[in-house]
């Protein structure tokens, strides 16, 4: 078995190049921007006025966040909620520290979206000069993630995972190795915690280390599909076999379930065997994979990605190696 996760650092000025290649999100974040909530009165005095009396109000400590970008209200907040901080600072100082951390640039890739008008947005940096190899073509690539949002949902966050890929699973990283989260309050500083990234490696090692463990482990299929439920919010009934479960009305209404139990069946265990590893990545395909639920929610996936994996970390303390 063999990785290649720490090469050599490259020279600031590679890494920049490598990293202006890409060009600039500049024309593509959102834009935010914050201003008094005022809302109106409308008295309605009978016959004595042939109009209404209107009284335009100032709502005492909260602001309305506007996105400049459509002009669509992304929230109503405190005044104390920050915006010192505009998305492309944020974008910035996570590249800024990318040309600085030491990590192998080269052939990265860089992908952008957003969810609810661009109040939410996530900028994800693949970097595939840093890899770990489980052996027969089973290879993760590091993966930087970068998420904000204007309504006030999300913190600032930075945090490290990776991409297999074979199928360009998301792995979510169960120890928080490389998370940075910070509020939107007057005290914010983002630089501190993209500082904190160079360090990633030592992490990402630590993922081999406990996905080769998990290669190792056998587990049954029942074992499997509670782990799933758990991931899903999925209620088991400890009652009934498995054969009685997949034939219940619960099951056949459980898209998330489906899911996850037909990519294990199907995918994961003919290809990697009855092992925790296969359950895990069963579960990654469903939190970066699957569909929303509606039509309507569909423009907000990356919102609902975020919520997967976080569901995927919960369910993934069931499995023994872990």
């Amino acid at each position: 078995m063999s990785n290649n996760i720490f090469n050599i650092h490259p020279p600031r000025v590679t890494s920049r190049n490598h990293l202006e290649a890409l060009g600039s999100l500049e024309n593509q974040l959102p834009i935010y921007s914050k201003t008094p909530l005022l809302y109106q009165l409308d008295n309605d005095l009978g016959t004595l006025y042939t109009q209404p009396i209107t009284s335009v109000l100032k709502a005492p400590g909260r602001h309305v966040i506007i996105n400049t970008r459509n002009n669509k209200v992304i929230n109503v907040v405190k005044d104390k909620f920050n915006l010192k901080f505009q998305p492309i600072d944020g974008v910035n100082i996570i590249e800024n520290m990318l040309i600085n951390s030491g990590l192998d640039l080269t052939g990265m890739t860089r992908e952008y979206s957003e969810a609810y008008d661009g109040g939410r947005y996530a900028v994800t940096y693949t970097l595939p000069a840093h890899q770990i190899d489980l052996g027969n073509g089973d290879v993760s690539a590091l993966q930087l993630v970068h998420r904000n949002a204007g309504d006030g949902s999300w913190p600032f966050t930075l945090e490290a995972c990776a991409v297999r890929m074979i199928c360009m699973n998301k792995q979510v990283a169960l120890d928080y190795f490389s998370l940075f989260k910070t509020k939107h309050t007057p005290n914010m500083a983002p630089a501190h915690g993209a500082r904190k990234i160079a360090a990633v490696l030592n992490g990402f090692e630590k993922e081999r280390e406990r996905w080769t463990a998990w290669k190792q482990e056998a587990i049954s299929d029942m074992a499997a599909f509670r782990i799933f439920a758990k991931a899903a919010k999925f209620e088991v009934d400890d009652q009934m076999s498995l054969h009685e479960i997949l034939s219940s009305k619960s099951y056949s209404m459980s898209k998330a379930m489906k899911y996850m139990w037909q990519r294990y069946i199907k995918n994961e265990k003919r290809d990697l065997g009855s092992n925790e590893w296969a359950a895990y990545n069963a579960m990654t395909h469903w939190a970066t994979h699957a569909p929303a639920s509606t039509k309507t929610t569909a423009k907000n996936i990356v919102s609902i990605k975020v919520d997967r994996g976080i569901q995927v970390r919960s369910a993934c303390q069931l499995l023994k190696a872990a």
